[in-house]
């Protein structure tokens, strides 16, 4: 049952979903307001409907503070509003861009894309 704030965790939040630790990672992050921020697959546990609200909440927080974000992602969709993507390629950086110059320029963007239906 769901007691919403009344709601008793577990040890190492044994009884949350993987979203729902993401979630809590993030709004620690949040309240701290580092000058630099590294997310990791940010939105992998995540519905596509919670993944664009957290994407957005993202974005906007680092925005409003002027936080440095490094984020690595397999999902495109979590990088499209960032500055500079870096695609890499066997360990190797093929092409850096934002989202439109990279789906002109790089063959392995467009590939990435094209696999994600984006």
């Amino acid at each position: 049952m769901r007691d919403k704030k009344n709601t008793l965790l577990e040890g190492n939040g044994a009884n949350l979903s993987g979203g729902q630790r993401q979630r809590i990672a993030l709004a620690r992050a949040f309240i701290s307001k580092p000058k630099i921020l590294i997310l990791d697959d940010i939105t992998s546990s995540v519905d596509v409907k919670t993944e664009e609200k957290i994407l957005n909440n993202i974005y906007n927080f680092v925005k409003e503070n002027n936080i440095t974000t490094i984020i690595s992602a397999q999902k495109v969709s979590s990088l499209k509003n960032c500055d500079r993507i870096i695609v890499m390629n066997d360990g190797k950086v093929e092409q850096i861009g934002n989202h439109i110059e990279l789906q002109n320029t790089s063959e392995i963007y467009k590939e990435i894309l094209q696999l994600q239906k984006l």
